[in-house]
């Protein structure tokens, strides 16, 4: 996910438990996939950012979406938080 934030300049904006797959020939590696809620940060505009589109698993979202649904722009933080979820999500189970 960093990498695709780091060079390709890509939000997943859905990382929840079914989106995250865990290798068996290298457990401590893990895959993300359905990338089809990714956004280019170069296309969101001023325009995208007030408009209410939201995307993601809410049992994952983070806090700041779930209470600013019609403001707040899915950001890095967000999908980092996304990952915290599932992390004690999958923990606690």
């Amino acid at each position: 996910h960093q990498l695709a934030y780091d060079e390709l300049h890509i939000l997943h904006r859905d990382i929840s438990a079914g989106n995250i797959l865990i290798s068996t020939d290298k457990p401590d590696r893990g895959i993300l996939i359905d990338w089809d809620h990714c956004i280019f940060m170069d296309n969101l505009t001023e325009d995208r950012k007030t408009r209410v589109h939201r995307t993601g698993t809410w049992q994952f979202m983070s806090a700041h979406l779930t209470a600013n649904p019609e403001s707040a722009c899915h950001g890095l933080v967000d999908d980092r938080e996304s990952a915290l979820h599932v992390l004690l999500y999958m923990g606690i189970r």
